[in-house]
């Protein structure tokens, strides 16, 4: 939910237009690589029902679309769908070049990350 709860506190603090706000959505693991277990489903169905059309069962475990689940949060809290933008980079994909948790077993390490605000 920090998607939403970006766009709130935007609009609570700031007076932002949910409508004016232009989201970029890093690298992140895709769907490709994003398995997780029931219990991990059975929260996110929980404390979430949408999420259900982005979770694909697989045999034991089910795979999550991190990336549609946050677009569908920022268009929710009223982003339009037009200023809402992907990098379309999978990190567990692209570890050679992104830190990637899951594909390297725990080694982490850091990623950046700017927020601006043009003042009208």
């Amino acid at each position: 939910g920090i998607a939403d709860k970006a766009v709130t506190m935007m609009a609570k603090n700031f007076k932002s237009d949910p409508e004016n706000i232009h989201a970029f959505l890093s690298p992140a693991i895709g769907p490709c690589h994003y398995e997780v277990d029931e219990p991990f489903y059975d929260l996110m169905m929980n404390k979430w029902p949408p999420a259900g059309e982005f979770f694909r069962q697989l045999k034991d475990l089910w795979s999550f679309d991190l990336i549609a689940a946050n677009q569908r949060q920022l268009a929710n809290a009223g982003v339009a769908a037009d200023k809402i933008e992907t990098s379309g980079i999978c990190t567990a994909c692209s570890n050679e070049i992104f830190f990637s948790h899951r594909a390297e077993d725990g080694i982490t390490g850091r990623f950046a990350m700017i927020v601006m605000m043009d003042a009208p």
